[in-house]
Order: C-alpha cells, then structure tokens, then sequence
C-alpha cells in the first residue's frame, strides 16, 4: 500500500504544480493569486459542474498589483514540489523537476523585487 500511496502523492504534487505553473506569466511577471471571491463562492450551495459555466474574477499579482506573501508561498510550494521529485525519482523526472524549480525562483524573485 505504501508504494500506491507514495506514486498518488507524487502524481498530485505534479497536478498541483502544473495547476499553479498555468497561472505564471514570467513575460509579464503576472501570477494568479485567486479565482473567485471567498464570500459567495463559499457560501454556494451549486454543484461543482453549476459553478463551472458562472463568471468568476480572477485577482493576479504583477509588478503594478503587487503580492509579495503570495509569491513567497507559490514559490515554497513550487520548490518543495521540485525537491520532493528529486528525492523520490531522481534523473527519472529531470525535466519535471526543472520547470517548477525554475518557476519558483523566478517567483521568488517577482516576490523579492516588488
């Protein structure tokens, strides 16, 4: 059961990283902070299928809206991902591993810098 456990933790860290490397522009230095506003998306009671086709805001951070405490946290979790990869698959995920890796230094510095 450990070795399943362990190759669902990995496939999930990868959707996740993924997930949150779709909403990171390096051009721009654009990042999605959230999708959604708490309050009413909470408070639905819709089907996740319902929510889907509604309208829903999209709040980024960039050099002009910044967001330094979600760019530190967006690049922990993105560096952790890459060393978690490294340690449990090593050359077997290489180029998985260097997207995030790469993605959470550029955040760090987005961060850093504004």
């Amino acid at each position: 059961a450990g070795g399943q456990q362990l190759r669902s933790l990995l496939y999930n860290l990868r959707v996740y990283a993924f997930y949150i490397l779709e909403g990171w522009d390096p051009a721009t230095q654009t990042l999605v902070a959230q999708i959604g506003t708490g309050g009413p998306d909470h408070s639905s009671w819709l089907s996740c299928k319902k929510r889907r086709s509604e309208a829903r805001k999209v709040y980024y951070i960039s050099p002009t809206c910044r967001g330094s405490e979600v760019a530190g946290d967006t690049a922990s979790a993105l560096a952790a991902i890459a060393l978690v990869l490294k340690a449990e698959e090593g050359a077997t995920s290489a180029a998985l591993q260097t997207r995030p890796a790469t993605a959470a230094l550029q955040i760090y510095n987005f961060g850093n810098n504004y």
